[in-house]
């Protein structure tokens, strides 16, 4: 999880909901607000997500997809595009983002480099579609525990197809944020080492 980067990206992602949830609700009464509050950090809290997919990962454990997964993680250009994934991603960079994706509204990339970072995303251990099902979750647990129903499956569908759109522009928008420093030619061989058999395996493990 260190070496694929899941365990610093579902921090991100759960501090990220905390806080869109947080300002999303702020029309509530004071109860009703401490009441979906209460939900998302007992449902979606960092050390919950990662008790699930480590819970998930175990079950469907391979040990030699694993290693040869950790293996081809350690190669020099994967360990520094990590790096930049982590540090880019981090609350101290919040500024540094806001400020880069405004400038890309005059700026925007050519579509060669838009299409690239569009395969980066697919690719690169399955982020969207991950991040896709959590605010499904999230979705089905609000209307469940406050409207007191359970969707249909028909809603959740509709749900998980809107959401799917939002997250894929999402992902493309911080992706250019993040990836910035980032050369063509190096995005181009981080994109072939996840194409790779045993990372494209892992992958698969994830997203399930």
């Amino acid at each position: 999880m260190e070496s694929t980067g899941l365990k610093s990206g579902l921090s991100v992602v759960s501090a990220g909901f905390f806080d869109g949830f947080n300002a999303s609700f702020r029309n509530l009464g004071r109860e009703e607000r401490a009441e979906v509050l209460a939900i998302v950090q007992r449902e979606f809290d960092a050390s919950v997500l990662d008790a699930g997919v480590r819970r998930g990962l175990l079950n469907h454990c391979d040990p030699q997809t694993y290693a040869a997964a950790f293996d081809a993680l350690q190669a020099p250009l994967a360990i520094k595009i990590r790096k930049i994934e982590v540090e880019s991603a981090s609350p101290a960079k919040a500024t540094e983002r806001r400020s880069y994706t405004a400038r890309l509204r005059d700026n925007p990339p050519p579509p060669e480099r838009v299409a690239l970072l569009q395969r980066v995303g697919r690719e690169s251990g399955g982020g969207t579609e991950f991040a896709t099902d959590l605010v499904v979750d999230i979705g089905v647990i609000f209307i469940s525990e406050l409207a007191n129903q359970t969707p249909t499956q028909a809603q959740i569908d509709s749900m998980r197809e809107q959401i799917a759109h939002q997250m894929r522009q999402s992902s493309l928008l911080l992706s250019l944020v993040i990836y910035r420093s980032v050369s063509d030619e190096d995005l181009k061989q981080y994109i072939s080492l996840w194409e790779s058999q045993p990372l494209q395996e892992f992958s698969d493990v994830v997203a399930t």
